[in-house]
């Protein structure tokens, strides 16, 4: 790390190192009751000592602080609408949606919801953050290139925190794609490339069960949502889990492990703590910015992992406005009544001020369009409820749960992203719960574009919350979660069209299936690391059925030929037969594509729509994988059949590899084509500090179909992988295990900036410490009680 800065410094550059906090001094404060002790393990991770929790939680803020302030900031201001202030031109359009959405007011209504104590963790939290900006010496490096200064940190922030990581994502844009699909290529087609769950595809509940419903038709709604699209021309996360039963332990408790899979930002999204005080002990990840330990957690009695619960929770309007004298006005049930409107400005880093108008309407905030335009969109998602809701509270009280139930009654009171949990606890229990907030609303929602001036449509109900989908100890002895469809056809209400395919869900059943015995910590290591891609067999199986001429292939095609034959599917970041397989799939897509796709083709090839790069993922490659060798399939036209769609695109990967790396195969390394490429959000900002912002590249193995996951872009960078990853054994917590991408640290002069990389990349963890007596042996610094 050393040799690297000052290999890229010259005398004119600041040095990261210059701006780094102090992690050694004691410091005194008048708002603590008693001293405070702090620990570093040789990682970084801070592990805390508090006689209370209103002082722990200060000490948690001023942590943080030390190593992520500019993030927490920067998503502070992202959530606000003013990261442009820092980033420029490239963030004026995220800017503008985030300040349409009016995060402001929904973070408030959320706090004012909050139970007491939840208010007081974070109030406390917040002196602790302003306590290390009044206090410190130096600003991390990101301020000096900017010239600016942090403002002062609010309550309400660390509610902005979350929002922006969480709720300000969602279906909205799969919803809109699906409308500009069918308006692009008509409803009946289209139809039949949103296919919804495939039958016979792995669920979550019962374990081990297959969806028994057909696939999905929904011409008439799809229909509809062109029809409305029409008005309005043309706009611009997934996870493993599971819960293992003690019956399959080597210790008869039972385990839990996953990881999240997200982008691979720079810092990391998730940040490692240790917390302990009178009242609770625990550790796990939590978002920079907010305090506690929201997932991926263990305290002293319960263990908990999440994924993305995947339920479609979020609903698009088309709506009728026009502007009326000093009002904007909707049309609503046959007569024009008022929205709620008021003007912010945005102030872009070297560029003009923008002015936007913040719209609310019966249905939900205006997300595009204009008045003037007459017809404009409009989001309804349970996370923005004006009377807030309380996943504070969920968070606060799951973090401090004794038992399975306790857990389970936390999580009751989750709202948004939909989530689902695995858990374990001290007395042997383990089992899964869906958490959140599920509308129940018109047909027409689940596809697409809704009419806003229908209350037909209004959305104001949810499914009951003993009725979402749980199982306490399963018979049999697992549940496996990884974003696949949760419950069969015949579950009462509806949650997605859209939920992850079975992919790596079925490798990891089929992990448990064969290991069924004396299952422990190690082997929770070994489901991480699971590359098996079904995608992949499925493919190159058809391949081989193929009768190839041998006078058409050139002597490398033969020698690619031979490696793909010989594989055994495992996506290992040293496989060249791995690389092969995944241009040449990628090249099979474009094909596809360009044959249904019409006028969306190209967009779509270059990933220009994120809900079309979504679609494609969650419905096109299963497809694919479902028709490939039928050449009566609808994804074909008259002229072309598979086999020729498959050969020419296997020579077109050939090609693209030896272009990249040259005649020799051997060069072709899938962990040369795939790598992690962290971006800082500043590295594009200030380019000739790339190299000291931009953390190194490492090798990757895995894609989006496997357990170890790394979804790549269309240069196979790894834009998507496991952002954690975690393993807890409740019959001794010493035995617990995780790892980040990155580091704890988000200085870019710090040693731990991107210390774990290296051993994340190659599929290890380290310790997660819970002895105090090994704790005590690290670096101690104090905040002393004045």
């Amino acid at each position: 790390m050393q040799e690297l800065f000052q290999a890229d410094l010259n005398k004119n550059m600041l040095n990261p190192k210059d701006f780094l906090p102090d992690l050694n001094s004691t410091f005194n404060s008048k708002v603590i009751s008693e001293d405070v002790e702090i620990y570093r393990d040789e990682w970084g991770i801070p592990h805390i000592s508090a006689k209370n929790e209103s002082d722990l939680f200060f000490a948690q803020g001023f942590t943080i602080a030390q190593d992520r302030l500019f993030q927490m900031d920067l998503d502070r201001l992202r959530c606000l609408g003013r990261s442009s202030e820092y980033l420029g031109k490239k963030a004026i359009a995220n800017d503008k949606l985030n300040l349409k959405r009016d995060f402001e007011r929904v973070a408030k209504s959320d706090l004012k919801k909050a139970s007491n104590s939840a208010k007081n963790m974070i109030d406390s939290f917040t002196k602790g953050v302003n306590f290390y900006i009044s206090e410190t010496s130096v600003l991390p490096i990101e301020y000096n290139l900017l010239g600016k200064k942090p403002d002062k940190w609010e309550d309400w922030h660390s509610i902005l925190i979350y929002k922006i990581r969480n709720a300000a994502e969602g279906s909205f844009n799969g919803k809109l794609f699906y409308s500009q699909l069918s308006n692009e290529i008509g409803a009946e087609k289209a139809a039949k490339l949103i296919p919804g769950y495939f039958p016979g595809a792995l669920l979550t509940l019962p374990p081990g069960s297959t969806y028994s419903g057909q696939v999905k038709n929904a011409i008439e709604e799809l229909s509809e949502a062109a029809e409305n699209f029409k008005s309005i021309g043309a706009i611009d996360g997934e996870s493993n889990g599971w819960s293992i039963s003690g019956e399959k332990s080597y210790s008869g408790f039972p385990l839990v492990g996953g990881d999240s899979h997200r982008t691979l930002d720079t810092p990391n999204v998730y940040y490692q703590v240790h917390l302990k005080c009178d009242t609770f002990e625990g550790m796990g990840h939590t978002i920079p910015g907010y305090p506690g330990f929201m997932h991926f957690s263990h305290n002293k009695n319960v263990a908990w992992g999440m994924t993305h619960g995947g339920a479609d929770t979020q609903d698009i309007f088309i709506e009728k406005l026009r502007y009326s004298e000093n009002k904007i006005q909707q049309f609503y049930n046959n007569e024009w009544i008022d929205t709620e409107f008021f003007k912010k400005e945005i102030f872009p880093r070297n560029e003009k001020k923008i002015e936007i108008d913040v719209i609310k309407t019966t249905n939900g905030n205006v997300i595009y369009g204009d008045p003037s335009d007459q017809y404009v969109l409009s989001l309804c998602d349970p996370g923005g409820l004006d009377e807030g809701t309380h996943w504070i509270d969920s968070a606060y009280e799951a973090m401090k749960s004794k038992s399975a139930d306790d857990l389970e009654k936390a999580f009751d009171k989750w709202t948004d992203r939909t989530n689902n949990y695995p858990y374990a606890d001290t007395n042997k229990n383990f089992g899964y719960k869906f958490a959140g907030a599920v509308p129940v609303r018109d047909k027409q929602h689940e596809w697409g574009i809704a009419k806003g001036w229908d209350d037909k449509y209004l959305v104001n109900k949810e499914i009951p919350r003993d009725e979402l989908p749980k199982s306490r100890n399963p018979i049999e002895g697992w549940v496996v979660t990884c974003n696949q469809q949760v419950v069969d056809h015949d579950y009462p209400y509806f949650m997605s069209i859209a939920f992850a395919p079975e992919y790596r869900a079925k490798v990891l059943a089929k992990y448990i299936e064969n290991n069924s015995k004396n299952l422990k910590i190690e082997n929770m290591l070994e489901m991480h690391n699971q590359k098996f891609s079904i995608p992949a067999e499925k493919i190159v199986l058809y391949f081989k059925d193929l009768k190839l001429s041998e006078d058409s292939l050139s002597k490398t095609e033969k020698e690619a030929i031979d490696l793909l034959f010989s594989w055994d599917f495992l996506m290992d970041k040293d496989s060249l037969a791995a690389s092969i397989y995944t241009v040449t799939k990628e090249k099979i897509i474009e094909e596809i594509i360009k044959i249904n796709y019409g006028n969306l083709a190209e967009e779509t090839i270059k990933w220009k729509n994120y809900g079309a790069v979504s679609h494609v993922r969650r419905f096109l490659v299963p497809l694919i994988n479902d028709h490939i060798g039928n050449n009566e399939s609808f994804l074909l036209n008259k002229s072309e059949n598979w086999q020729n769609i498959v050969i020419n695109s296997f020579k077109k990967a050939i090609d693209f590899l030896k272009s990249k790396f040259g005649e020799d195969i051997k060069g072709w390394k899938w962990g040369n084509l795939h790598q992690t490429n962290h971006q800082h959000p500043l590295s594009s900002v200030f380019e000739n500090y790339r190299h000291i912002l931009n953390p190194k590249k490492a090798s990757a193995s895995g894609d989006e179909a496997t357990p170890l996951a790394g979804s790549y872009d269309k240069n196979y960078n790894v834009v998507a992988a496991s952002v954690n990853r975690y393993a807890h054994d409740p019959s001794n917590w010493e035995n617990s295990r995780w790892i980040v991408p990155l580091g704890s640290s988000g200085n870019p002069g710090s040693e731990n900036y991107f210390d774990q990389l290296d051993l994340w990349a190659n599929g290890d963890t380290i310790p997660q410490l819970w002895n105090w007596d090994e704790i005590n042996k690290f670096k101690k610094q104090t905040i002393k009680k004045l």
